[in-house]
């Protein structure tokens, strides 16, 4: 019974040291990223095969969780081959509004120039701003839109006040300002002639331009997406609370007030959020505790073995302290183990944790 005691992890032991690299969780936005990737995968490899149609879905589903301008320069190309001109020039002005990307700006900017002499612009404005406008039975919001050329239909609508609808024709290339002034109900309607295309003059509308710190951000009112920043739109005169938002960085919020007729400028400053490296500390935290178990379980082993080798014993004597160093050898050797991963996992989580 003078075998010695090596202390050599068990199968027990990868057991739990597998067990123990999943205590370090990846982060929510970092899977995130990895869903959007395999997405950005499957859609290049249809375009690839000219399947554009599937092409377009992957690239939409991977804008859901990651909303990258390349992505969205993507999805715009994606349009351009289904033949989706309103749909391609939507996404293409977003994504040089965004900033884009040096490499794909001038060739999105061409694809735009082409595409806005086979379009047409409608700039709409309502009051009540919160009135729900529909362009040939689509509900839209008020802005700056592109729609086909032709004749269109616009109604604007909203509880407790007298529906309007309008009829507007655009030829390609045309660029052109649409303001619609609902009436309370039962109040005396403020235009009487059917034909007229504008509102009176007190109810112009107002020019807002937002810019964000850093650009790129994304520009809501309410329910109402102004479009990423920096933007310039028109809405009908009134208060607006806009909100800001940008992935890594904190909300802002700002509420304008816009007068009839008048240009307003809102900047919209967001603030980084804060790496706190949260599962680089647990991670060398639990690498600690762990360690500090199989210290104590190796110190305790040691012990038994001492005991064992320091005379003569009674058989069932020895085999109980064979016993007990064997079993908490293991536990350290397992301990250490763990401790091992979760230290190494520390530290490259220490440099990755920042960037991701």
């Amino acid at each position: 019974m003078d075998r010695p005691l090596r202390f050599w992890p068990r199968p027990l032991a990868l057991t739990c040291l597998v067990a123990a690299t999943c205590l370090v969780a990846q982060p929510a936005w970092a899977a995130d990223r990895k869903q959007a990737h395999k997405l950005m995968q499957r859609g290049a490899a249809a375009y690839e095969r000219q399947d554009y149609a599937d092409a377009l879905t992957n690239f939409r589903a991977a804008y859901e969780f990651i909303p990258s301008p390349k992505i969205l320069y993507d999805i715009a190309q994606c349009h351009l081959k289904l033949g989706h001109d309103l749909e391609a020039a939507e996404a293409l002005e977003t994504f040089l509004a965004s900033g884009g990307s040096d490499e794909h700006h001038d060739s999105a900017k061409a694809a735009l120039e082409g595409l806005e002499t086979r379009l047409a612009r409608l700039r709409l404005s309502v009051v009540p701003p919160n009135a729900v406008l529909v362009l040939d039975e689509k509900p839209i919001h008020a802005g700056q839109i592109f729609v086909a050329a032709g004749t269109h239909s616009i109604s604007a609508s909203l509880p407790g006040y007298q529906g309007q609808a309008r009829s507007i024709s655009l030829e390609k290339g045309d660029s052109k300002e649409l303001a619609m002034v609902l009436d309370r109900e039962g109040a005396t309607p403020q235009r009487s002639d059917p034909e007229a295309a504008a509102p009176p003059q007190k109810q112009a509308p107002a020019r807002l331009s937002i810019t964000t710190e850093p650009a790129g951000a994304t520009v809501t009112s309410g329910s109402l997406i102004l479009g990423v920043a920096p933007l310039t739109t028109q809405l009908a005169p009134g208060s607006y609370p806009l909100h800001a938002s940008l992935s890594g960085y904190r909300d802002a919020s700002e509420v304008v007030e816009l007068a009839q007729g008048r240009s307003s400028e809102v900047a919209l400053r967001l603030e980084p959020v804060e790496h706190t490296r949260v599962f680089t500390w647990l991670a060398l935290g639990l690498a600690g505790v762990g360690g500090g178990v199989g210290l104590g379980f190796g110190v305790s082993a040691h012990s038994a073995y001492s005991d064992l080798q320091s005379g003569p014993h009674a058989q069932p004597q020895v085999q109980e302290l064979y016993n007990r160093a064997s079993g908490q050898a293991t536990a350290a050797n397992v301990c250490f183990g763990a401790a091992a991963v979760l230290a190494a996992a520390g530290v490259v989580l220490f440099f990755v944790e920042p960037s991701l």
